[in-house]
């Protein structure tokens, strides 16, 4: 569902790991106790990076396009 999401906002997903791999950052925690969730975080180095907080650091367009697919994939879930 979220893949088909970021898509449909026009963002890549250009690597996938395969359901049941264990995630980075907080979504191993939800992880390990059996929780469900999307992680989206993937193999970025600079994950948590103080040096990936200024404005230049990121582009809204893209933040717009992720926040579009979240919303698409929550309404879905909340009318189902």
């Amino acid at each position: 569902m979220m893949a088909q999401a970021m898509t449909s906002a026009g963002l890549r997903i250009d690597r996938r790991l395969p359901r049941g791999a264990v995630p980075r950052g907080e979504a191993e925690n939800v992880h390990r106790g059996g929780g469900r969730y999307i992680s989206i975080i993937g193999n970025n180095d600079l994950f948590h990076n103080t040096n990936d907080r200024a404005a230049a650091a990121v582009d809204p367009k893209v933040i717009e396009r992720f926040a579009s697919a979240f919303a698409m994939v929550t309404t879905s879930l909340a009318n189902t």
